[in-house]
């Protein structure tokens, strides 16, 4: 019997079980009964370990060795991080349960973003092949997962890549699961459907196979193919390679049938372990965007063309059948978009079964249609909160982004909303190509008004304004990267681009945030959607009312830190990293200094020299950096972190021989900090080494592509180089970015 593992990987808040691992199981079990499949949600398990079990720390190991970093363990050990997810599955019942629960979902925020740049310190490095993992990072991270394929031994570990926050980590235990273990080793998930295949084959080598499009016929079919011992030629929607290696991509086929779609299987998936206080299983109407003309939006890749709707009776069945087999009576609807017509058939034949349950929708845009009496009668039905996608309150915009609506219809649908007791959260697109100042200021009016969540503008693959850029008025620049790797480069599905009217997004979305930072209505802090659909019943979000801001990350564990009142080296280097991490370079010295006094190992004091050495670094004393940096380096634990320092040093007082010669040792062992090749070509261009410099100051520009003082860096070595053709285009690139990162047009 074949074995397929499938599994959800880190990030995502852990609220509620993976859907589209859960629906492939369901599919399987019917199209394929002698498979035997197994799920498991590993991004569960991390943040239940690392709040509720937090591992010892890591930071002996870390590249950065605390270096201005914050240390993700110090934000959750002696109880607090258990206190966080204690508090965010209990349902607050008082003003002061309320208060909890915000400081939870504030402090789980402050958790999430930690570790993800903290561990991303580790596997970026290790993804592009340019280090190695220490064993113990190896053990703390994905040891328990390593244990469990070890425990399972599945013929083929599929793992499920919903977005790009999952593809870090996920990369990196497929390395290490084909290094040990030697499973075959699967993508899939909506996030293949945005990459490209070939440079994800090419660049990372122990990945076997690719998913694309939706995947139970295709997942099926490579199966059935697999247990007779046939080739995959005629597998639909997979992506392998052929005999000599060359990547082979296949057609996405026949998408499955709705209409007799299996439901969703959960089982296996730990329900009440999830940090939500109450289970919430997600829930599909439809596939594909019943809209579709949204000009920058890309999220129908993954689906064949068009819409396809499930009959309305078979979702109500399942809803039924779900609520009772898995003992839960709420549910996220995870459509793209859902339409009034299927709001009001479902809502009906849930009140006409007489279900008690209570859901939301992630996917609503404004139609007139969403009037009082269909959002009241989807109120009675269960109906608690929809994520709407407004993206502005400028009709020209509107028009531009071909969404099919008014800004007055934005207003009525809010007060329907309001009227029927169901709570919208709202999203905006900042900076839509060709904003005007004036169309951004009638948007912050629009905020001053309404809780809106916003976020900037980006040019997505296969998004009809990346596809007709000059209809909009934007020229496409630079492909974004992911990872850079041996064999090339895995590029993001996004792109750089500017306009030569309107403002830049980020410019847009500064201003935004710059004058909405007082008196802006703002939802209540709260752990996403499934939270949202219990929340919403206890009138949680009737009020703006919110707790203190919590200060910066970095001021909250120094706070921790303080409390314990330890004086041992790694408390010490921990707390000199939040100093620094604040710009208190002072305070952090002395912390230091007292550490030394004491006893510290070997490569205890290799860590608290290095962070003397930075810290001298940045007070502008490099003479003393360099002898701290020179005695540490000889201790290969901080080597690579000591090179940096000693780069900087050598920089600063002139011997760009020698701090060549540390930049490049300190790249040759995987290490990279902010600005380390911005730093090389300015280098490598003072020696009249322009080639070098060029292609240091291209790679400092896929880092950094908002900085147009690169391309005037790499037009002056072009024009060293005699290679004025190159040089103007960098010099125009330059100019551009220039005019689009300016204030805007009016």
């Amino acid at each position: 019997m074949t074995k397929l593992l499938l599994a959800f990987p880190p990030f995502h808040p852990p609220t509620s079980p993976p859907f589209g691992i859960a629906a492939l199981k369901g599919a399987l079990g019917r199209s394929n009964p002698e498979v035997q499949v197994v799920l498991v949600d590993w991004n569960l398990a991390l943040f239940r370990r690392w709040l509720l079990h937090p591992p010892a720390h890591l930071c002996a190991w870390h590249p950065d060795r605390s270096l201005g970093q914050v240390c993700p363990t110090t934000l959750v050990e002696h109880g607090r991080g258990a206190s966080i997810w204690r508090d965010l599955v209990s349902l607050p019942r008082d003003d002061q349960g309320n208060h909890r629960y915000m400081k939870a979902a504030q402090g789980f925020d402050a958790v999430y973003g930690t570790l993800v740049a903290y561990l991303r310190g580790w596997l970026k490095p290790f993804v592009e092949q340019r280090c190695e993992l220490p064993e113990p990072v190896v053990e703390a991270l994905f040891g328990e997962a390593l244990r469990s394929l070890e425990s399972e031994r599945p013929d083929v570990l599929g793992l499920s890549i919903l977005a790009e926050q999952n593809l870090l980590w996920a990369l990196a235990l497929a390395r290490l699961a084909k290094e040990r273990i030697g499973v075959t080793i699967a993508l899939g998930g909506a996030m293949i459907s945005h990459l490209e295949p070939a440079e994800l084959l090419a660049g990372l080598p122990w990945i076997d196979l690719l998913f694309v499009g939706e995947a139970e016929v295709s997942l099926a079919a490579f199966l059935d193919a697999r247990r007779r011992g046939a080739d995959l030629e005629g597998v639909p929607g997979v992506v392998h390679r052929d005999v000599i290696g060359a990547p082979c991509v296949h057609d996405h086929g026949p998408p499955p049938d709705l209409d007799d779609l299996a439901h969703a299987d959960f089982g296996g998936l730990p329900l009440a372990d999830y940090l939500a206080p109450e289970p919430v299983l997600p829930l599909a109407t439809s596939r594909g965007c019943y809209w579709g003309k949204c000009t920058f939006c890309s999220h129908t890749r993954p689906y064949a063309p068009g819409v396809r709707n499930r009959p309305t009776a078979a979702v109500v069945q399942e809803m039924a059948v779900q609520a009772e087999r898995y003992g839960v009576r709420s549910f996220l609807l995870v459509d793209e978009a859902i339409s009034p017509r299927t709001l009001r058939e479902l809502s009906e034949a849930l009140l006409e079964r007489g279900l008690d349950l209570r859901w939301g929708a992630e996917g609503v845009r404004v139609e007139e249609r969403f009037d009082s009496d269909l959002l009241s009668t989807a109120h009675r039905a269960g109906l608690r909160w929809l994520y709407v996608g407004i993206e502005s309150a400028s009709e020209r915009l509107l028009n531009l982004i071909d969404k099919g609506i008014e800004p007055a219809a934005i207003e009525r649908f809010i007060a329907a909303c309001k009227e029927a007791k169901i709570v919208p959260q709202l999203s905006f697109i900042v900076g839509i190509p060709g904003t005007t100042e004036a169309e951004l200021a009638a948007e912050i009016e629009f905020m001053g008004r309404h809780p809106v969540d916003g976020s900037p503008f980006v040019l997505l693959l296969g998004s009809r304004m990346q596809q007709q850029p000059e209809r909009y008025g934007i020229r496409v620049e630079d492909r974004q990267l992911l990872f850079e790797t041996p064999a090339g480069p895995v590029h993001a599905p996004r792109f750089h681009h500017t306009t030569a009217t309107g403002l830049a997004p980020q410019v847009a979305d500064a201003e935004v945030e710059t004058q909405t930072a007082t008196n802006r209505p703002r939802m209540r802090p709260h752990l996403g959607e499934v939270h949202a659909i219990a929340l919403a019943d206890l009138g949680f979000f009737a009020t703006e009312e919110r707790p203190q801001a919590e200060p910066t990350t970095p001021a909250v564990a120094l706070r921790l830190l303080q409390a314990q009142g330890s004086t041992a080296p790694w408390w010490s280097l921990h707390v000199a990293g939040c100093l620094q991490a604040l710009g208190e370079l002072g305070q952090a010295h002395a912390v230091v200094e007292r550490a030394l006094e004491g006893q510290p190992t070997a490569d205890e004091a290799a860590a608290l020299w290095l962070h003397l050495a930075a810290l001298y670094n940045r007070a502008g004393r490099p003479d003393l950096a360099v002898g701290m940096a020179e005695t540490v380096d000889l201790v290969a634990a901080v080597g690579p972190a000591a090179r940096s320092e000693l780069m900087r040093s050598c920089a600063i007082v002139g011997q760009a021989g020698a701090a060549i010669a540390h930049g490049e040792a300190m790249l040759a062992q995987g290490y990279e900090f902010g600005g380390a090749w911005e730093l090389l070509g300015e280098l490598l261009e003072q020696v009249g080494e322009y080639a070098r410099a060029s292609d240091a100051y291209g790679r400092a520009e896929r880092r950094d592509w908002f900085d147009a003082s690169l391309n005037d860096a790499q037009a002056r070595c072009l024009e060293a180089r005699k290679k004025h053709r190159h040089a103007r285009k960098q010099v125009d690139k330059a100019a551009r970015k220039r005019a689009f990162f300016a204030a805007g047009d009016s």
